[in-house]
Order: C-alpha cells, then sequence, then structure tokens
C-alpha cells in the first residue's frame, strides 16, 4: 500500500512538472532568470517579462518569485549598481501587475527611488525613473477608480436584487432562509456604500501623486521626445479632472507641439482640449478642435485617428450633430477598411447623433452594430436596446437620447 502511494505521488508530481515546463508563461520566466543569473543587471532581460497568458496558476507565482529572490540577493550584493537596482524593482513591480499583491506595489515605490538615487541628477536614467514613478502613481488610480466602478456597479445590484425580494416576500407567507437572505443584503448595503468614499480619496490621493511626478518627469531632462508629450498630455488629462482648465489647456497645447506628425498623442489631446472648451460654454472652440482632429491624416500603425470620440459625444449631446456625426462616420469608415481600430464608444456616439439627428434607419443600424459588439458596455448596451425599442414604434423615432 505504501509503495502504491508513493508511486501515485511521484506520478503526480512529475505530471506536475511536465506541465509546468509545457507552459509558456513558466517558461518564459524560467529563460529571464537563467539570464539574470549570467548578468542582474541586464535590463533587456525584465523587458521580456509578461503576465501569464491564460489562467494564473500557482507555477506562474513560484516561478516569478524565483526571479524577485534573485535579484533581491543581487541587490544586496550590488548596492551602488543602478541596473541591478532597477531591475529589481521592474520584477517587484511587474508581480504586483501580474498576482496583485498591495505589499508589492508599496516595495515597487521604494524600490524604484531607491535605483533613482543612485543615477546622476540630470541623466536619462533619473529622468526614465521619474516617468516611471508617475506612470506607475498613474497606474494605481486607475486601479481604484476600476474598484469604484465595480462597488457602484455591486452596490446597484445589492439593492436591485433586494427591491425585488422584498417585493415578493410582502406577497409571500414568512421564511426564515428568505429573511435570512434579505437580511444579508441589507447589510451589505451599508459596507459597500462605506468603501466609496474611501475609494474616492485614493482616487485623489494616487491622481495628485501622478502630478507632482509628471512635473518632475518633466523637470528631469525630458524637454522632447514621446515621454515628453505623453507627460505633457498626462498632467493636461489629470489637471482636467479636477477642473483646472487653464492648466490642462496650457498642458495640452504643449503635449500637441511635442508630439510627432500625426503622432498617438494628437488627437486624445484635441479630444481633451475641446472638452475644455466646452466645459467653459466654448462650443464653437471644441467645434475647432474637433475639425482638427478630423484633419488628422489616418495611419494604420498608429491608429489613433478615432481618438476624439469623447469629444464627438460630447458635442452631440450638447445639441450639435453634423460636425460629429461626419467624424465618427469617417473614424467607423476607417476601421472597416482596416486602417484604424474599431471602438465600441466610437460605434455608439455615432448611434447616438444618429438618433438625435432623427435619421432612425442609420441609428437602428449602427444601434445593433453596437449590440454584436462582445466588448460593449454593459450598461450602455441596455441603453441601445431601450432605444432600438422605441426607434422601432412607430411616431417614436425622433430623439433617443
Amino acid at each position: 500500500m505504501w509503495k502504491t502511494a508513493c508511486a501515485v505521488l511521484m506520478l503526480l508530481l512529475t505530471t506536475a512538472a511536465s506541465a509546468a515546463e509545457k507552459d509558456a508563461t513558466v517558461k518564459l520566466y524560467k529563460d529571464v532568470l537563467v539570464r539574470l543569473r549570467r548578468h542582474p543587471g541586464d535590463r533587456t532581460a525584465t523587458l521580456l517579462l509578461r503576465p501569464p497568458a491564460a489562467r494564473i496558476r500557482p507555477a506562474h507565482h513560484a516561478a516569478m518569485d524565483d526571479i524577485v529572490a534573485l535579484l533581491r540577493d543581487a541587490a544586496d550584493g550590488k548596492p551602488n549598481n543602478f541596473n541591478v537596482a532597477y531591475n529589481y524593482y521592474r520584477a517587484v513591480w511587474n508581480r504586483y501587475l501580474y498576482f496583485g499583491a498591495e505589499a508589492d506595489s508599496a516595495a515597487a515605490f521604494k524600490l524604484l527611488n531607491k535605483a533613482a538615487k543612485l543615477t546622476q541628477p540630470s541623466s536619462y536614467q533619473r529622468a526614465q525613473c521619474a516617468y516611471e514613478y508617475a506612470e506607475n502613481a498613474l497606474a494605481m488610480k486607475q486601479e481604484k477608480e476600476s474598484a469604484l466602478r465595480r462597488i457602484r456597479w455591486l452596490l446597484a445590484r445589492q439593492k436591485s436584487a433586494l427591491a425585488k425580494k422584498e417585493k415578493d416576500a410582502a406577497a409571500l407567507p414568512p421564511d426564515e432562509n428568505r429573511d435570512a437572505d434579505i437580511e444579508r443584503l441589507r447589510l451589505s448595503i451599508p459596507e459597500l456604500t462605506d468603501s466609496i468614499p474611501q475609494l474616492q480619496q485614493q482616487i485623489g490621493k494616487w491622481r495628485d501623486l501622478a502630478i507632482e511626478r509628471f512635473i518632475a518627469a518633466r523637470r528631469a531632462a525630458m524637454t522632447k521626445g514621446r515621454y515628453a508629450a505623453r507627460s505633457a498630455f498626462i498632467l493636461g488629462d489629470l489637471y482636467f479632472e479636477k477642473a483646472e482648465n487653464r492648466k490642462a489647456k496650457t498642458c495640452l497645447r504643449e503635449a500637441l507641439d511635442l508630439d510627432t506628425p500625426h503622432g498617438y498623442i494628437t488627437n486624445q489631446a484635441y479630444d481633451r482640449v475641446g472638452l475644455v472648451l466646452l466645459a467653459e460654454g466654448n462650443v464653437e472652440g471644441a467645434e475647432a478642435m474637433l475639425e482638427s482632429a478630423g484633419s488628422v491624416k489616418p495611419d494604420d500603425d498608429i491608429r489613433s485617428f478615432g481618438f476624439a470620440h469623447r469629444l464627438a459625444r460630447a458635442l452631440i449631446e450638447s445639441g450639435t450633430y453634423n460636425a460629429p456625426v461626419a467624424y465618427l462616420s469617417r473614424a467607423v469608415e476607417l476601421a472597416d477598411e482596416g486602417v484604424e481600430a474599431l471602438n465600441p464608444d466610437l460605434v455608439y456616439a455615432l448611434a447616438l447623433g444618429y438618433t438625435e439627428m432623427g435619421n432612425s434607419r442609420s441609428a437602428i443600424m449602427y444601434w445593433k452594430r453596437y449590440l454584436d459588439m462582445h466588448d460593449a458596455n454593459e450598461a450602455q448596451r441596455r441603453k441601445a436596446k431601450e432605444i432600438v425599442e422605441r426607434l422601432a414604434i412607430p411616431g417614436k423615432e425622433q430623439k433617443g437620447r
């Protein structure tokens, strides 16, 4: 019996080892580990790291842990080597991105600061560290925003379920299990509600830190090139979020000056400048920004022609239709030709534009197309279904918003 059990255990271990060897992610991490054993300061090695391609498995985490452990020891052995310190930071940050341990995010920020202190004040390495710190703060902000959206979605779902159960319970005799379920739902709602202000506070904290660090990155010799253009654009976007419109416009116009001709920042910057102008009540200026976005030459590598779709939709929602619909139609047409990427929001905004213009035939066509897109937003999908149903009723074809 004992020998049989040992044989079965060995078979299971062998099978698991064989599966790990065949796993592309495990193989990649082991290849990176081999390279780092030879040269722990090889920064091209950590650039090869990617998140698990499929479902995360313990073997993925273990292989990444091996990389982190190796670089931790290397950093301890070479405390003044920037490349080793930088690789250690990258490994810890990637482990956080791939597997989500909060402790890794805090550790990564500290390690990046430590690596930056090993560089010369005006060096490219110092500028790169400043820029990455800013980008990571932005990523943390976006993660908290995603968590906030999930909480709000769950809160709405719980409230809806509670209302339904309470309505059903009112017409039925008492039931202990049902009443316990209702009480559980009632208790969950305040817990979810209380978590919202905390997340909002964290979002504000990370946004302010991102602003501070992008300003630092621009000071650190990043006065030209894609890093400078992106830093200026993100700063403008963050200032717009804070309703600091003057600073937002200054940074966004700087991004337009810094970006390469037809670069991927350009139409995003036109979009945000237009949104700022629209928020100030300058509809004519916002239309001019959309016109500028529409004049950018499409590029099948950059695929950024349709990046001004937020401005187009905002103009539609403010009562301006012709220019936004023309821009969105061109963007969708280019996507159909394979020149540009097709964003579901493009199709949604175009359907909304045709609906507001009273063109029911085109509106229904694009609403249905939006509903067929697998990555369409669920809340917008429900709205699209409602509008299609309404447009299908004679006499209800006007104004679907």
